[in-house]
């Protein structure tokens, strides 16, 4: 055996600041096949077993079970704290060899006092690590990044598609042996859409406290994340120490925001209308676009583009604006991309021009207003936009989709969105329990044999209810007849939803709002209902009309008197002369 060659240990797995007892841990390094069977951590034994050259496995021996180690080791004498460290093993061999080690060492109580003070949980293993003797570690507890928000100055819960915010990382560092020069923190992210800029130290603090002492080392890192990053972004932020076989790692996962746009919109001086794109919050917008469509107007409307980068379709009468900049915002202000365009219209018209504007940039969702602009003769030929002069937040009209399709798809008859009840079903349901009540209180009457009131008998206040949609379902003109009065009220609002359905299908979606168009819906819905009625009533009629006197004759019973004297005498005068009165027979 070549005694010359010396084992380095290179790592351990879990690390050292994570390992407890009755753990095994993998070894990597380089001449690991020269390490003795045992070594110590801190008072503690750990078996070792060699499978290569370059691997090894240790096992940490179990603590005696009576013994509590995890006491506060604070004002312990050293007589007291000599016994404790010579009964935490609980094999004798182990102990024997504890024992030896920390005799020939010189294992310095002072400094086990210490390191057993340090945040709390006594001589626990992941204070210490491999050696020939006690070796004390850092002890790393409570790591800590945070992002901030560079405009506020303050931490931040969230990022910013397309931004770039500074990430901070707090490592408090305790204990007897502090690892200030050989920290060197590790951040990691990944999502390809995430980059992040080496590490840079700032300052370490020393915090004393009582007899421990802390060291507060501080660190910093840009992350940027994509223009097109959604959703959230994980950034693991690690710390290795070779040297004592420890890694400490965490995680820190944040929201991905979105920045709002902001658009400002003027005259310019040859009459165009300028739009411009910046940042109501956030840092950065990439690539801004935008659109401008002419929409519902009487006359032909032509835009203009005064920007190189805007160009327009006459097709779709739509302008569309393209950007490679990034608007930045800083110190609470924005910069902005200004778009121009001329509002054009035939000359003889000088009425409103509505103008859907849509801003949207890779990283942020549309902005969508409406501005009416009013276009004025300059000269003969030529109508220029004069001025803009107010704005609606609305989204653009599409165009509608044709025939039934229209009424399914853009409709009250629409599927919820809200994954609900539908208004229309639960108008059938209301039907439906308006009928069941309508038929119990018929079985009801009926049982009590309660007469039939003929139509005939009906007074003129009750005809005239019948006539009222919503009155006649209340009031019937008889209790048998109630059903019929229920169903023509409930086709009549069904009709009066179809209309609504039709305007709404026809692209009245954003007007339907507007209290003129209200008043045009009731009117259409009013008159439809009108119209229905009379067809719906003709499948309902229970009985024929008769005229009033056919009626009274068929009901009356005729009566007269017969005079036999009178009839014999008037057949007397009609008979012919030969007939003698013989000849009759009264009957």
């Amino acid at each position: 055996v070549d005694f010359t060659r010396q084992y380095t240990l290179r790592s351990a797995e879990p690390p050292l600041n994570d390992v407890d007892f009755n753990q095994t841990i993998e070894l990597t390094g380089d001449n690991l096949d020269m390490l003795p069977d045992r070594l110590m951590l801190g008072p503690y034994v750990v078996l070792i077993n060699v499978t290569g050259p370059t691997t090894a496995e240790a096992m940490l021996a179990p603590m005696a079970p009576a013994l509590d180690m995890g006491r506060s080791c604070e004002g312990l004498t050293d007589e007291v704290l000599n016994l404790m460290l010579s009964r935490a093993n609980a094999d004798s061999m182990d102990a024997l060899f504890a024992d030896m080690t920390m005799q020939h060492s010189g294992a310095d109580l002072d400094m086990m006092r210490l390191a057993c003070a340090t945040n709390g949980g006594g001589l626990h293993p992941a204070k210490f690590t491999l050696g020939q003797g006690v070796a004390h570690a850092p002890n790393i507890t409570g790591l800590t990044p945070r992002f901030h928000d560079p405009e506020l100055g303050s931490p931040a819960d969230a990022h910013e598609a397309g931004g770039a915010r500074p990430l901070h990382l707090t490592i408090p560092d305790h204990g007897p042996m502090y690892a200030d020069s050989l920290l060197a923190p590790v951040i990691r992210a990944a999502s390809p859409h995430v980059s992040i800029a080496p590490v840079q130290r700032h300052n370490t603090t020393r915090i004393v406290r009582r007899q421990t002492t802390t060291l507060v080392h501080s660190f910093s890192s840009q992350v940027e994340l994509a223009p097109v990053m959604r959703g959230s972004v994980t950034t693991a932020v690690t710390i290795e120490l070779p040297q004592y076989l420890q890694r400490w790692t965490t995680t820190l996962t944040v929201p991905v925001i979105l920045p709002r746009i902001e658009n400002v919109w003027f005259l310019s001086d040859d009459y165009s209308l300028s739009v411009g794109v910046g940042l109501l919050n956030g840092t950065r917008l990439h690539q801004p676009k935008l659109t401008l469509t002419a929409y519902d107007s009487l006359v032909p409307v032509t835009m203009t583009p005064q920007s190189g980068s805007c160009h327009w379709s006459r097709s779709e009468l739509t302008v569309r604006c393209n950007s490679t900049e990034v608007v930045v915002r800083s110190n609470n202000a924005s910069g902005s991309v200004l778009f121009d365009s001329r509002v054009l219209v035939p000359r003889y018209y000088n009425g409103d021009v509505n103008i859907t504007v849509t801003a949207t940039a890779i990283n942020a969702p549309p902005e969508v207003f409406i501005v009416t602009v009013t276009p004025h003769p300059i000269d003969e030929t030529t109508n220029f936009t004069r001025a803009p002069i107010r704005v609606a937040t609305a989204a653009p009209r599409t165009t509608p989709e044709p025939g039934i399709a229209a009424l399914s798809s853009r409709s009250i008859f629409s599927p919820q969105p809200s994954g609900g009840l539908h208004f229309v079903i639960i108008t059938l349901i209301v039907w439906a329990c308006l009928m069941v009540i309508r038929m119990l209180y018929y079985v009801w009457r009926r049982r009590q044999n309660a007469p039939i009131t003929d139509p005939a008998d009906v007074t003129q206040l009750q005809s005239l209810i019948t006539h009222h949609v919503w009155l006649s379902m209340i009031f019937p003109c008889t209790y048998h007849c109630g059903h019929k009065h229920i169903t023509l009220a409930v086709c009549a609002l069904l009709g009066m939803y179809a209309v609504c359905s039709s305007f709404i299908a026809m692209g009245a979606a954003d007007l339907v709002s507007d209290f003129r168009a209200q008043i045009l819906v009731g009117v259409f819905a009013a008159f439809l209902q009108a119209g229905l009625r009379p067809l719906l009533n003709a499948m309902f009629f229970m009985y024929t009309i008769f005229d009033a006197t056919e009626l009274e004759m068929m009901e009356k019973v005729v009566e007269f008197e017969f005079d036999e004297q009178d009839y014999v005498e008037d057949i007397e005068m009609l008979a012919p002369k030969h007939f003698e009165d013989e000849d009759l027979v009264v009957m």
